[in-house]
């Protein structure tokens, strides 16, 4: 462990070009610096201990996970470093160092395992096993919801690894899906014991309530004692959310005094989930008692009744539905009966159908008359508009821009169509023209619907709301623009303006900025009127794996320190522009990279 001393020393890097000593206390590990002599650009602060950085993988409230290389054992780890302005902390520390202690007490195949912890350069950091398929988080904002196999497969794996946990005394206190990783397709692991507590501590029921609010139980909520049937309530409520495409419970805000409220109902996964199987559907719901009681009393009792779910899965599938019995006429009598009914039905509809005919002109010009004629119009317009702009949405995640353009183009001049509808159709026509590339385009567009009409009735407030977020779309990232968008509702319309001011970044190459919007985004599902926002999901994911790849191949670069490996790194680069899922300012800036390293050495 370093001291407070040893923090205050400067670190210094030594710019290997031309020997200049810089002063890097302040620079985030793995970052690329511009020596202020030479010009020459060097990784930094890419080794702490025996660990040596190889990438970027994710980022957390407490810190940043790297791929690592454990240079004396020579293995790949996932090294955890605590943000600088943690580091100093000494509460952080401790619950990083309860962490480490508490991972690598237990030794079960579904634990992401825990190799040490330690402190470096003034930062602590973690070493544990590399599981880098991604989470099930991830897989659930890529597919929405999770086949039910898969569902119960991975909710078993976790069970048994809370079981090992649970048997030498600990609670983990946070399953959700962005703590359960996956080793390959068929392998989950669950992580981050950060919060997870020794039994007799828990029993005390603290102050503060820990978790993740949609996962956490009702006994966290009211500062109860809790205990493993805690964690059985955050798992169903992590499997009810993969099966059924939504969190168990959902508020308007997650304050305590609504989630207190919520979780006092009863929950059903066959409202959310009707084609979930009768098994799965009593597992669920039973992890999800509102009193722990009910819940199950045992990690074994848990696991067999998955294991059953699973295997009465199993053994249906492939099997065809049973045809439904058909009714039969059972004598003659009733046969005669039914047929003249029939004749009688027939004859009635033919006259009702020769009445309308002879009286059409006067029912039509009734019905179509004045108001009427319009209501139709607008009915029917608005129709063709919500047709439309899902044909439009599906085009753009499709790559298709320059179609969902031409689509959009249709809905002009429709008749009596509201001016807010047509707010929506120019929003989508920016989202195109950004995606197409044409940032002055996407601009323009803002810039006219700030200057025009944007509600039929006379709501003054909700106008300037809604006039409001579109000044605060077109100045991004100027002015007050990122205090603007922290005080956005997660529940209503303003999420998707992460997506627009995401594309706006992405085609001015600022692609850091891009992808933590692109990230904000994904991480809200708005629902009701705006459920449609969720359409772009796909889209916003295809940009952050294109960023995914890009920081790849940085990382990279900034290994490449002989022509050779230069030339390797271009050659990388060429076959990875054809492959990119949104390519527009990323494949040109990869071009100019690529030109870069292709240079002859001087």
């Amino acid at each position: 462990m370093s001291t407070d001393a040893e923090q205050a020393i400067p670190l210094l890097h030594t710019c290997p070009q031309c020997g200049t000593l810089l002063d890097v206390s302040a620079v985030e590990p793995f970052t690329n610096v511009q020596c202020p002599t030479c010009d020459a650009l060097m990784r930094v602060r890419k080794q702490f201990d025996q660990f040596e950085l190889l990438e970027y993988l994710a980022a957390g409230g407490m810190g940043t996970v790297y791929k690592a290389r454990d240079v004396n054992l020579n293995r790949v780890v996932a090294l955890k470093l605590l943000r600088k302005e943690y580091s100093a902390d000494a509460d952080y520390i401790a619950k990083l160092e309860t962490e480490a202690q508490i991972t690598a007490s237990v030794a079960h195949p579904f634990v992401v395992k825990v190799f040490s912890f330690g402190c470096d350069q003034g930062v602590y950091y973690i070493a544990m096993e590399l599981v880098d398929k991604g989470s099930l988080d991830d897989l659930m904002t890529l597919q929405g919801r999770i086949a039910e196999a898969q569902v119960l497969e991975i909710g078993l794996q976790v069970a048994q690894g809370l079981r090992a946990a649970y048997r030498v005394g600990l609670i983990h206190r946070d399953v959700k899906p962005g703590n359960i990783l996956f080793a390959d397709a068929h392998t989950a692991k669950i992580v981050d014991f950060g919060l997870a507590l020794p039994l007799e501590k828990a029993k005390e029921g603290e102050a503060e309530v820990w978790g993740t609010p949609y996962y956490v139980a009702p006994e966290k909520l009211n500062h109860e004692p809790e205990d493993f049937r805690s964690d059985i309530y955050s798992l169903g409520g992590t499997l009810f959310h993969a099966l059924s495409g939504r969190p168990p419970f959902e508020a308007a805000n997650a304050s305590l005094v609504a989630l207190k409220h919520l979780k006092s109902q009863v929950v059903s996964l066959q409202a959310f989930a009707p084609d979930a199987s009768s098994p799965t559907a009593y597992v669920i719901n039973r992890t999800l008692a509102r009193n722990p009681e009910d819940r199950y009393q045992s990690y074994d009792e848990l696991i067999e009744h998955l294991e059953y779910a699973r295997s009465q899965l199993l053994g249906t599938a492939g099997k065809p539905r049973q045809p439904k019995a058909r009714v039969v006429v059972e004598d003659e009598k009733q046969q005669s009966a039914f047929g003249y009914i029939m004749m009688a039905m027939i004859a009635f509809t033919l006259l009702m159908g020769l009445l309308l005919w002879y009286y059409k002109d006067s029912i039509i010009s009734r019905r179509t008359s004045g108001e009427d004629l319009a209501r139709q119009q607008m009915e029917h317009s608005l129709t063709t508009v919500e047709q439309t702009l899902a044909h439009a949405r599906a085009k753009m995640v499709a790559g298709d821009a320059e179609a969902a353009l031409k689509m959009l183009r249709t809905l002009e001049g429709l008749p009596n169509l509201p001016e807010d509808s047509k707010v929506w159709i120019s929003l989508h026509a920016c989202i195109a023209q950004l995606a197409a590339g044409r940032l002055d385009q996407g601009g323009d567009i803002l810039s006219k619907l700030i200057a025009g009409r944007i509600y039929q009735s006379e709501d003054r407030a909700a106008e300037e709301h809604m006039r409001q977020f579109l000044r605060t779309l077109t100045a991004f990232p100027g002015g007050k623009s990122g205090a603007a968008i922290k005080r956005w509702s997660m529940e209503g319309f303003e999420p998707v303006g992460f997506l627009i001011i995401g594309l706006k970044e992405w085609d001015s190459a600022r692609f850091d900025s891009a992808s933590t919007l692109f990230q904000r985004f994904l991480a809200v599902k708005p629902s009701g009127t705006w459920a449609w926002i969720n359409d772009f999901r796909p889209f916003a994911q295809a940009y952050r794996e294109d960023f995914a790849v890009y920081k790849g191949l940085k990382a990279e670069i900034g290994f490449a320190d002989s022509p050779e490996k230069k030339l390797a790194v271009a050659r990388k680069i060429s076959g990875v522009k054809a492959k990119l899922k949104r390519p527009g300012k990323l494949r040109e800036e990869l071009a100019s990279l690529e030109a870069t390293l292709s240079q002859p050495a001087q």
